[in-house]
């Protein structure tokens, strides 16, 4: 279990609970579940400490929810049997959280498990000083995103349509903005913006699709966007939360983008240093034409191990894809940060995630030489370790 410290403000007078011993890499408030009713019962040290609680010191609001929670409540009782004994229970203030899209159906043998880097997209998305940002870019502004096309969704099959198939993603002449995560995985994040478009967008007049080289992935961000619109579902038009999804097409990265017309690009990318980036030829898959080549019938127990071993191997492949970054880990990113000026619109904005051996601080003065703004507007993780995460912001005024 966690462990964490109480503060209290002479300046302010506010509570609050801040994790020093974390029971996991990475675990605290969100994702250890001592908390998951709100209610921390272990007595926890208290300090007066001097200056503002982190809600009150943080500008708009914005402070690392896993690693720090504000206080609420503080009950004394009497533990059963042990009248002198006092226990304390301080119930915890969840921030105005939006609901987490369930991905109970998703199989993680092939798809990439929502982890600290997709609950940080999520924080950071609704965050407050987030959805001002995107409340202000896309309800002040009815500027169309790119020139009169029409809306093309990927045709509805039992088969995920391929950048091949479907080439495009086309803009809407009526200016909806078009939200596309790239690299989905089980489809927790864009499913999340998707059901909750109308709180972070300011309108649920959103349209949202994603691209992802793994067809699992494909399938399974498909089905997560649609129980998250069902969850987040309301009988009333006027009450409606939701925007469209067109679907998630197969292909790599923004390829099956046309020019200028994302106004929201989300990617938590392959961003582990790796020697290389993982490759896939096959090699030692068996066809249905092994045999008439002349190798041979083999008995069922051979045959079913040769299937489970050619799965292992592709299956581990499509994970590697889903992690392995290359060199500083940002093969795979520097791609889609170089296709940026041709992807995004007038008013486009990206939200990337970095880690700490990504070099962020360089990745951005890089931008900004390009003639991008890109600022961090959300972090977690280890403070001392290598995975400590940011989300970077990269847009232009308009």
């Amino acid at each position: 279990m966690c462990f964490a410290t109480h503060y209290i403000s002479r300046n302010c007078g506010h509570h609050w609970l801040a994790i020093r011993q974390a029971c996991w890499p990475g675990y605290g408030f969100t994702y250890c579940g001592v908390f998951g009713d709100g209610v921390a019962r272990e007595p926890s040290p208290e300090y007066e400490v001097v200056g503002l609680c982190p809600a009150c010191a943080s500008p708009g609001g914005y402070y690392d929810r896993n690693l720090v929670r504000m206080v609420v409540d503080i009950r004394e009782k009497c533990r059963w049997g042990a009248d002198t004994h006092i226990s304390v229970s301080i119930a915890i203030q969840e921030p105005d959280m939006l609901p987490t899209p369930d991905t109970s159906h998703v199989s993680y043998e092939r798809v990439y498990e929502p982890a600290e880097d997709s609950f940080l997209l999520l924080d950071v998305l609704s965050s407050e000083s987030e959805t001002a940002f995107l409340h202000k870019r896309f309800t002040s502004s009815q500027t169309p995103t790119a020139p009169a096309d029409t809306i093309s969704p990927p045709p509805q099959s039992s088969t995920i349509p391929t950048s091949s198939s479907h080439p495009l993603f086309l803009s809407s002449p009526s200016g909806q903005p078009l939200v596309i995560e790239i690299g989905p995985g089980s489809g927790v994040v864009i499913a999340f913006l998707t059901a909750h478009a109308k709180t972070i967008f300011g309108t649920p007049d959103i349209l949202t699709g994603a691209v992802d080289l793994n067809a699992h992935a494909c399938a399974a961000t498909t089905e997560t966007v649609r129980r998250a619109v069902a969850d987040n579902s309301s009988s009333s038009q006027e009450d409606a939360t939701a925007g469209r999804f067109l679907g998630a097409v197969q292909g790599d990265l923004v390829a099956p983008l046309s020019d200028r017309s994302v106004d929201v690009l989300v990617f938590n990318p392959p961003y582990v240093p790796t020697a290389e980036l993982p490759s896939w030829t096959g090699d030692g898959a068996r066809t249905d034409n092994d045999a008439e080549a002349g190798n041979g019938e083999r008995d069922g127990e051979d045959k079913d191990t040769e299937k489970m071993t050619t799965s292992f191997e592709e299956d581990s492949y499509l994970l590697a894809l889903s992690y392995a970054g290359g060199i500083d880990g940002m093969e795979t990113t520097d791609r889609l940060l170089d296709e940026l000026p041709r992807v995004l619109s007038a008013r486009g904005c990206a939200y990337v995630l970095l880690c700490k051996q990504n070099k962020p601080e360089a990745v951005k003065e890089r931008l900004r030489g390009s003639g991008w703004r890109a600022e961090t507007v959300g972090s977690s993780g280890k403070q001392a370790g290598w995975e400590k995460l940011q989300i970077v912001r990269i847009w232009k005024d308009i």
